[in-house]
């Protein structure tokens, strides 16, 4: 993955402080999101039965079949603020074209044809798998508040990886890059 353009790390001791402070409120925004799939499960569509033909050589069958799309007007997003996580409302307020939770990503469905916006999501579920819940949320939160959206690790990881989709040709494995560039911030975080 390429560098950020301008790191903003605080030392490993005060990022572990932070997340240590988000762990409580893992249980009500797991649980939100847990209802929010299953209301939805019924219009969720597995990503392996649509007709997008460059996604199988970027992500494994096993992605695949287990990835869930559910076309939507305005995708969902977790009330983090009312949750007391009042430092998101920013994040909150942002109008997104998608978003992912676990294994199942939320479109707007003017863009359900949008090839790349569902490598982008795909790029998210291999990143959630890889992590895991917890270390995902706890990961994406620290990120929004040191970094801001556009330059947190995970959204700067899939949006490279979508412009290298876009770009290119030749394909490439996801989940070894997605891998590979979270290995060093799961080791420096969360061992």
């Amino acid at each position: 993955m390429k560098n950020r353009s301008a790191p903003i790390y605080m030392d490993s001791y005060h990022d572990k402080l932070i997340i240590k402070s988000y762990e409580s409120f893992l249980p009500k925004v797991k649980s939100w999101i847990d209802n929010l799939l299953y209301c939805y499960s019924s219009q969720a569509k597995r990503v392996v039965d649509l007709s997008f033909p460059r996604l199988p050589q970027y992500f494994s069958k096993d992605i695949l079949e287990m990835a869930k799309v559910v076309y939507i007007d305005l995708p969902p997003q977790i009330p983090l603020s009312s949750m007391g996580l009042t430092q998101f409302q920013d994040f909150e307020k942002m109008k997104i074209d998608g978003v992912t939770y676990y294994d199942t990503f939320f479109v707007r469905l003017p863009l359900s044809s949008i090839e790349y916006l569902h490598f982008h999501e795909l790029v998210h579920v291999v990143q959630w798998r890889y992590l895991g819940s917890d270390r995902f949320l706890l990961l994406y939160g620290l990120e929004l508040m040191k970094n801001k959206y556009s330059n947190s690790l995970l959204e700067m990881m899939a949006y490279q990886l979508q412009t290298r989709f876009q770009n290119t040709t030749n394909p490439f494995n996801v989940e070894l890059v997605v891998k590979s560039g979270l290995e060093q911030e799961v080791s420096r975080l969360f061992d």
